[in-house]
């Protein structure tokens, strides 16, 4: 019984961490193309990705 509870918990699981990971990988990569740029250029790119999220 619980064998089939945590394959199914980690069935559900694993796509929510992948999703989340590669969230904040976009994160990351945002920041560094942003690098060099001024501030408000990175305050938008973070304001669009909140409304993204949602």
């Amino acid at each position: 019984m619980k064998k089939i509870f945590y394959s199914k918990l980690w069935g559900l699981m694993l796509p929510i961490v992948l999703q989340n990971l590669m969230l904040a990988l976009v994160a990351v990569a945002d920041a560094f193309m942003l690098g060099g740029m001024d501030q408000n250029y990175m305050s938008a790119v973070s304001l669009a990705t909140q409304i993204q999220f949602i």
